[in-house]
């Protein structure tokens, strides 16, 4: 199930940020951080969260767990 994303202190962001690649010439970010089962992992305060969440989190702030985000 997905958690809820807590608010990124600046840091987290900038963490988050450095492990995104800069959009390619059809706006889509890589994410090159670590990867679990193929799909981008975010670590914070010791806890996974998934990275398409994390940036949809950070474009759009929070959403409904049960949403079902494509990337």
């Amino acid at each position: 199930m997905a958690k809820l994303i807590p608010e990124l202190t600046e840091k987290q962001k900038n963490a988050f940020y450095s492990k995104c690649s800069s959009p390619d010439s059809n706006g889509c970010i890589i994410w090159n951080g670590h990867k679990h089962k193929g799909y981008g992992d975010f670590w914070m305060s010791g806890t996974r969260f998934q990275a398409h969440r994390v940036a949809f989190h950070l474009r759009h702030g929070s959403c409904n767990l049960a949403l079902q985000l494509n990337h």
